[in-house]
C-alpha cells in the first residue's frame, strides 16, 4: 500500500515537474514584447486611445507564472491637450500554478506602481472620459440576451466549483488630478498606499489599508485620509462584512471651524444586497474631539431606502471644544455650556426623518421630546418639545461690544423721524426660515430670559409661508398670568409682528426692575394690550410700534414720587413762602390706577390717567415717546380732607384740583406743580384782593 501512494506521489511530481518544464520553454521562447504594436492596436481600435508601451514587458515563473509590464501611457482625448489621460510606471500579476490541480485560482502579488490619471471637465461640461463611457456603454447594450445569462450560469458554477484568492493586491504611489473648468475646481488625490492581503470570495476575513493625501484648492484643503479593515466577502450569499473599521481624515482648510477637520470614524457592519441591508454596529464618531456612539440600519437599498438609528453623545465641555475649533465664546456665565449630552432614537427614508425619543442636557437644563420632519424638501415638520428649565441669559457674551445710538429728544413728544431700517441687511436666515411648514407644541417648565423668570410656559408654534404663530401661550409669572398669541411674519423684506396679549394679577414692580432696572411702580397689575411693529431691531421696532395698551394697578404705590410734597411746594408757591417738605416717605400709594394708550411710532399717547388714593386723586393726560424714553404727563389732582395746610385756598383759586407736571426720563421723571397756572390763580387772588381792598377803602369813605 505504502509503496503505491509513493509511486502516485512521485508520478504527480513528475506531472508537475513536466508542466512546470513545458511552460517554462514556452515563456522563453515566447517574448512579449514582439506584440506591443498589436496590442496597442488592438486599445485603440476599442477605445480611439493610443497606447504605448514604452518599457519591457517579462515573464516570471516561480512561484507562479506571471507577467511585468513597465512605463505605460494613455494618449488624452481630443481638445484635452498634450498631458496623458494615464501613465503606468509598472503592474506586476501572477497566478500559482499549484493550486490550479484542485481548482483553486490564486494570484501572487498584483501591484499597480507610479499610476498617474489626468481627469479635466470643460467649461461647456465635456470630460475627457466621455468618450471612455460611450464606448463601453455600447458594447455592453450589443449583448444578447442569451450569451448574459449563460455567463451569468457559468458564474454561479464556478462560485460553486473553483475558488478563488489574491495573495496580495497593492497599489503604491498613485495619482489622480481632477481639473474641472466648469466649477473652477482642482484637485489632487494621492492615493500613497492600497493594500488588501488573502483576498477571497469564501467569507475569510483578510485585511485593507488605506492611505491617501488630498489637496483641493476649491474648497480649499490639505490633509491625510486613512482607511483600515478586515473585510468578509461571501459573493454566493451576496454577503459583506467589516470589522475593526477605522477612518480617519487629518484635513486643514479655512472651511473648517478652527481651519482642521479631524473626524475619526469606527464601527464594524455587515452588507446583504439580497436583503438590501446594511448594518452599522457599533459605530464611534470623533469630530474634532467632540464624540458619539450608535448604530446605524439601511433596509430595502434598492427599492425604497429606509433607516433606523440611535445615537448617543456622552457629556461633554462643549464651551472647551468650540475654543479647540476656534469658535470659542466667553460667555456671562463661565460655566455654561461645560456639561452637555444628548442621545436619540430615529428613523427615516430618503425624504423624511423621525427622531421618535430625543433627550438634550445642557447644563441644568433638559430638552426632551420628538421631531417629526414628515418632507425634507417642503421642510414640513411637526414637534413636541418639553424643557425642564432654560435660562437663556448665560448664554449670552460676557462683554458687548456695540451699543444703541442715542437718540436726540425732540422738543415735541410724540414726533418720530423717519426709518431706514429697509436698507439693513438682516440677520436672520429669512429665506429658509420663510421655507419652514411647522407645528407643535412647546412646554417650559421655568425660562430665564432678559432677566425675566417665568413658569410653566405652555404654546402652540406654528410656521407655514413666512408666518410664525406663537400661541394660543400661556404662563406664569411674577405671582399671575399671562395669556397671548404673537403673529411674526417674515414674508417680506421686513419681519412685522403681531401681539395679542394679557397679564393679570402680576407683582408690577419686581417685573419693571428684571426687565428694565425700573422700580418707579409697585402693586398688582392687569394689563391688555394689542399691538403691531415690525423691524429688524429693537429700536426700529419701537419706531414702529403701534396699537392699544390698557392698565389698572390695585394697592400700589408710585415709587420717587410724593406728591403731598409737590402739593406743598404748590402751596409755598401760592402763598409767596418757603416749602414745607418734611413729610415722610418718598413715594405716593394709591388703591387704584387705571388708564389706557393709544400708541403710534413708538409714541403712546394717553387721556384716562386715574390714580385714587385715601388722601387725594389724580387726573389727566399726556404722552410716553418710547422712542427717546420721554415722559410728559399733566395731572390734576385733588385733596380729600386737609392733607396740607392752606391747600382749600389753592384749590378754590384754580377752581378746584391742582396741577402738576411730570416731565423728563421715563426712569427718573421730574414731578413739579404748573408755575405758570399757580401765577395765574396767584395774580387773579391778589388782583382780586386789591379789588377788595379799594371797595372797602370806598366804603369806609362813604360811610364816614
Amino acid at each position: 500500500m505504502g509503496k503505491a501512494i509513493k509511486i502516485i506521489l512521485i508520478t504527480i511530481a513528475s506531472l508537475v515537474l513536466l508542466a512546470v518544464i513545458a511552460i517554462s520553454s514556452l515563456l522563453f521562447f515566447i517574448d512579449p514584447n514582439h506584440y506591443k504594436d498589436e496590442i496597442s492596436q488592438q486599445v485603440y481600435k476599442t477605445t480611439g486611445r493610443q497606447l504605448s508601451i514604452n518599457g519591457n514587458i517579462s515573464w516570471s515563473i516561480f512561484p507562479g507564472i506571471g507577467l511585468t509590464v513597465n512605463d505605460v501611457v494613455v494618449s488624452n482625448a481630443p481638445g484635452f491637450g498634450p498631458n496623458p489621460f494615464a501613465k503606468l510606471n509598472r503592474a506586476e500579476v501572477s497566478v500559482k500554478l499549484l493550486p490550479l490541480l484542485s481548482k483553486r485560482i490564486e494570484t501572487g502579488t498584483i501591484m499597480v506602481n507610479g499610476l498617474q490619471l489626468n481627469l479635466q471637465r470643460h467649461a461647456n461640461g465635456e470630460t475627457n472620459w466621455d468618450d471612455l463611457t460611450k464606448k463601453f456603454a455600447s458594447t455592453a447594450a450589443t449583448g444578447s440576451d442569451k450569451p448574459q445569462k449563460a455567463a451569468t450560469t457559468t458564474h454561479s458554477q464556478s462560485n460553486n466549483n473553483i475558488k478563488v484568492s489574491i495573495s496580495s493586491f497593492d497599489i503604491e504611489n498613485a495619482k489622480v488630478s481632477l481639473d474641472d473648468q466648469q466649477k473652477n475646481h482642482k484637485a489632487i488625490i494621492n492615493l500613497v498606499l492600497f493594500r488588501a492581503k488573502e483576498i477571497n470570495i469564501d467569507g475569510k476575513a483578510f485585511p485593507l489599508i488605506v492611505e491617501m493625501h488630498l489637496q483641493s484648492g476649491s474648497p480649499q484643503l490639505e490633509g491625510e485620509v486613512n482607511l483600515s479593515s478586515k473585510l468578509q466577502l461571501n459573493l454566493a450569499e451576496k454577503k459583506y462584512s467589516f470589522k475593526k473599521l477605522v477612518f480617519v481624515t487629518n484635513l486643514k482648510g479655512v472651511s473648517f471651524p478652527g481651519k482642521k477637520l479631524n473626524l475619526v470614524i469606527q464601527s464594524h457592519g455587515d452588507i446583504n444586497l439580497d436583503k438590501q441591508k446594511i448594518d452599522l454596529k457599533q459605530l464611534d464618531i470623533s469630530l474634532n474631539g467632540l464624540t458619539a456612539k450608535g448604530v446605524f440600519l439601511i433596509k430595502h437599498i434598492n427599492d425604497n431606502p429606509s433607516y433606523y438609528g440611535k445615537i448617543n453623545i456622552p457629556t461633554t465641555n462643549v464651551a472647551k471644544w468650540l475654543t479647540s475649533i476656534g469658535r470659542g465664546v466667553h460667555f456671562k456665565n463661565p460655566n455654561a455650556l461645560s456639561v452637555v449630552s444628548a442621545k436619540a432614537e430615529f428613523n427615516g427614508t430618503t425624504h423624511s426623518a423621525n427622531l421618535k425619543t430625543l433627550e438634550i442636557k445642557v447644563d441644568n437644563a433638559i430638552v426632551k421630546g420628538k421631531l417629526n420632519i414628515q418632507d425634507f424638501a417642503k421642510k414640513k415638520a411637526r414637534f413636541d418639545i418639553n424643557i425642564n428649565q432654560l435660562d437663556l441669559d448665560k448664554y449670552l457674551e460676557a462683554t458687548t461690544t456695540t451699543s444703541a445710538a442715542p437718540v436726540t429728544a425732540q422738543s415735541t413728544p410724540g414726533v418720530s423721524s423717519a426709518s431706514n431700517d429697509t436698507q439693513m441687511p438682516s440677520p436672520l436666515p429669512l429665506k429658509e426660515l420663510r421655507q419652514l411648514d411647522l407645528k407643535g407644541h412647546l412646554t417650559i417648565g421655568a425660562l430665564h430670559i432678559m432677566n425675566l423668570t417665568t413658569n410653566s410656559i405652555n404654546s402652540d408654534v406654528s410656521a407655514k409661508q413666512g408666518v410664525f404663530d406663537l400661541g394660543p401661550s400661556s404662563a406664569k409669572l411674577y405671582g399671575g398670568n399671562y395669556t397671548g398669541d404673537i403673529d411674526i411674519d417674515i414674508s417680506g423684506n421686513i419681519p412685522k409682528i403681531k401681539i395679542k396679549e394679557q397679564l393679570s394679577n402680576i407683582n408690577i414692580q419686581p417685573l419693571l426692575k428684571d426687565l428694565a432696572s425700573l422700580d418707579f411702580i409697585q402693586g398688582n397689575a392687569n394689563f391688555a394690550a394689542q399691538m403691531s411693529t415690525q423691524g429688524l431691531d429693537a429700536t426700529s421696532m419701537v419706531k414702529h410700534l403701534n396699537g392699544t395698551m390698557s392698565y389698572s394697578l390695585q394697592n400700589g404705590a408710585i415709587e420717587h414720587v410724593n406728591l403731598r410734597k409737590t402739593l406743598n411746594v404748590a402751596v409755598a408757591i401760592f402763598n409767596r413762602k418757603a416749602a414745607n417738605t418734611s413729610q415722610d416717605g418718598n413715594a405716593t400709594p394709591f388703591t387704584s390706577l387705571t388708564g389706557s394708550m393709544h400708541i403710534n411710532n413708538g409714541v403712546a399717547r394717553s387721556s384716562d390717567f386715574n390714580l385714587a388714593s385715601p388722601a387725594l386723586s389724580a387726573s389727566g393726560k399726556g404722552v410716553i415717546n418710547f422712542n427717546n424714553q420721554q415722559i410728559n404727563y399733566k395731572l390734576r389732582i385733588k385733596t380729600i380732607g386737609n392733607i396740607v395746610p392752606h391747600i382749600e385756598a389753592l384749590e378754590q383759586a384754580l377752581g378746584g384740583g391742582i396741577p402738576i407736571i411730570i416731565q423728563g426720563q421715563l426712569s427718573s421723571p421730574t414731578v413739579r406743580p404748573d408755575e405758570q397756572a399757580i401765577l395765574r390763580a396767584m395774580a387773579t387772588k391778589e388782583f382780586k384782593q386789591g379789588i377788595d381792598k379799594s371797595i372797602d377803602a370806598v366804603k369806609s369813605f362813604f360811610n364816614r
